[in-house]
């Protein structure tokens, strides 16, 4: 969201409202909460907003020009990439099988699953557990 933000503002010599700044968030990322927008600026003023009036902020000057960030229809691809990193939509076990041996990071799933999980022992008992579900509501 940082970067959203930042982004707005940067276009904006005299600031903007958070109403504003929030509209043009949303079109960048897609949706956000105006709480959150307004936690952020709060959050983050003096560091890196300036409050000019209540509810206004421009930036409060940054060191290094902000990359501009892909519209939100840009996201509907399976792989979405901002600076080094990557968001991959993909059924992990078999994208992780097509990746360059050594070549991962780091890997976030949702929900969070460890490699326990998709075990052939672990596997089994979901399967077990499915058919269990079945038979008890024909009961």
């Amino acid at each position: 969201m940082r970067d959203a933000i930042v982004q707005v503002l940067e276009g904006r010599s005299g600031g903007a409202s958070v109403q504003e700044i929030t509209g043009e968030v949303v079109e960048l990322i897609g949706d956000v909460p105006a709480s959150s927008v307004r936690s952020y600026l709060r959050l983050n003023t003096p560091a890196i907003f300036a409050r000019m009036d209540r509810a206004q902020y421009s930036l409060n000057g940054l060191d290094e020009p902000q990359r501009p960030i892909p519209r939100a229809a840009a996201m509907q691809a399976r792989e979405f990439r901002f600076g080094r990193a990557s968001l991959v939509l993909d059924e992990c076990n078999a994208w992780m099988d097509r990746q360059t041996p050594n070549s991962i990071h780091a890997v976030v799933t949702d929900p969070p699953y460890g490699l326990v999980e998709y075990s052939d022992i672990e596997q089994s008992k979901r399967l077990d557990v499915t058919r269990l579900g079945k038979v008890a509501s024909r009961s």
